[in-house]
């Protein structure tokens, strides 16, 4: 009983939200962030905030907190909010050119089944001339082409 009533008064804390987003910031935080966030209800203007940091745990995170990421952005997949963030942070995920932020990048966007986000990784893909980009896309090569890509 006592967790349940120290969970309800962080929820209803000030500064709830900038405390979840530096608990997603860190790694030894992360993952009890997400559990509490994939726990929870929040609100568009409290989404807009954390959205960010569970794109960036999806991608960049501790691989150990990269499943439950994803299963907290799926939750938020039907929210217009969440393809919204994750289209404008796209580009910078794909300017490193990195193979391990490729290869999540594909992952997490198979996953949520964003056509025109997916569209815009296998054009990015198609057009590079890094051996690490080609490979993840040969890699993902048949199930983009299910998708029509």
């Amino acid at each position: 009983m006592e967790l349940f009533s120290a969970c309800h008064e962080f929820r209803h804390s000030a500064g709830f939200i900038s405390e979840l987003s530096l608990a997603l910031a860190d790694r030894l935080e992360q993952g009890t962030a997400l559990r509490f966030i994939r726990d929870d209800v929040f609100a568009d203007n409290e989404l807009d905030d954390l959205l960010p940091g569970i794109i960036d745990a999806a991608i960049e995170g501790d691989i150990g907190n990269v499943p439950l990421a994803r299963s907290v952005l799926h939750k938020f997949r039907k929210n217009g909010l969440l393809k919204e963030k994750l289209a404008s942070s796209l580009s910078g995920y794909l300017e490193a050119e990195d193979y391990y932020v490729y290869m999540r990048v594909a992952e997490l966007l198979l996953e949520l089944d964003y056509f025109d986000l997916k569209a815009v990784f296998v054009s990015k893909c198609k057009e590079s001339d890094n051996e690490d980009v080609v490979e993840v896309y040969d890699f993902f090569a048949d199930e983009f082409k299910a998708d029509g890509l």
